[in-house]
């Protein structure tokens, strides 16, 4: 501010942010005040404003003026996957998803298994079903295409079954958008 003034989160309009403020604080006496601000979380928003009220006041108890902070944009939603397909030999499963992904940072192949439509069982843990593994993942915009074990042999009408856990917390290791919100664990289905 251009002088003094005192300050508090009552002065501020909210409502069209897409989140909360913490407490205002000032090193200087009341030019410059400081608060963090904490986006909500599943919001995708490039629309987003905070609002200064004319309710602050200097140290003569003048009211301030109303200003509007710029536009910024907020994404804390995580992809959302829509589709899931193989491919005929089901060399390849291609995951799309809602939304761009992150092509540098992704998850790593064993965050991803194929289980197939008969169950078979793992001939290691009869109680345990047979997981194939992920070789390779390469994600280009909104689609990841994890490259499946070789030794997968199918016929025309198999279903696949894909799963991804995704571990706690956001993480450079996951599937997520360029914002670094992490895709959540799922199991879906791919008929061939």
């Amino acid at each position: 501010f251009s002088e003094k003034v005192t300050l508090n989160l009552t002065d501020l309009d909210l409502t069209q942010a897409n989140g909360t403020m913490d407490t205002l604080t000032t090193a200087d006496g009341g030019k410059t005040w400081v608060g963090t601000f904490t986006p909500s979380t599943g919001v995708q928003d490039s629309t987003n404003i905070i609002t200064l009220n004319t309710t602050y006041k200097d140290d003569a108890g003048n009211s301030g003026t109303a200003a509007t902070s710029v536009n910024y944009s907020i994404d804390t939603k995580a992809p959302t996957l829509t589709t899931v397909s193989a491919n005929g030999t089901v060399d390849t499963i291609t995951l799309t998803f809602d939304e761009a992904l992150d092509s540098v940072n992704f998850a790593t192949t064993d965050m991803f298994y194929v289980t197939d439509g008969t169950l078979t069982p793992d001939p290691a843990d009869g109680s345990a079903l047979l997981k194939y593994s992920i070789e390779a993942i390469s994600i280009s915009g909104n689609t990841a295409t994890l490259t499946v074990d070789p030794t997968i042999v199918s016929t025309a009408g198999t279903t696949w079954i894909v799963t991804y856990v995704d571990q706690p917390g956001n993480d450079a290791q996951a599937l997520q958008d360029i914002y670094g919100s992490d895709v959540s664990s799922f199991t879906r289905t791919a008929v061939i």
